[in-house]
């Protein structure tokens, strides 16, 4: 998949990994959160956990509209349970938009909160950036 995303989004996506991993790998507990770039901060929100993905969205869409009045960039993550070559896998996504970009990326980080082991972040889809809707 060919991808570019820009410094801010690269810079949500540190943020992410940094705050949101030890969470998952430590304790099990994280609540979806969407973390806006305003140009001259980093903002978050978090949400409650246990609603479908498409509600989590509309919710990331409507706290960014009401929040936020500049948006460079975003990263929605949320922990899931994906399958990745025929094998169920516990998941980080990240799903990470640009004001720019029509399309948002969506990156996996799996894990073992077992084995406390982390691999590394991976784009796996594409689909309709949450700032492209604003637009709308």
């Amino acid at each position: 998949m060919d991808i570019s995303i820009s410094e801010e989004q690269n810079q949500l996506i540190e943020i992410t990994k940094k705050n949101v991993i030890p969470l998952l790998v430590g304790t099990g507990n994280c609540y979806p959160t969407i973390f806006v770039h305003t140009g001259s901060s980093v903002r978050y929100f978090q949400f409650q956990t246990g609603m479908d993905l498409e509600s989590l969205r509309e919710l990331a869409l409507k706290t960014i509209r009401e929040k936020c009045s500049e948006v460079l960039a975003y990263a929605l993550a949320y922990d899931t349970c994906i399958e990745i070559d025929g094998s169920k896998a516990d998941a980080l996504i990240i799903e990470s938009g640009d004001e720019e970009e029509a399309e948002a990326i969506e990156f996996a980080i799996t894990y073992s909160r077992t084995e406390g082991q982390v691999e590394p972040l991976r784009p796996i889809a594409k689909m309709q950036s949450l700032l492209n809707e604003k637009r709308a």
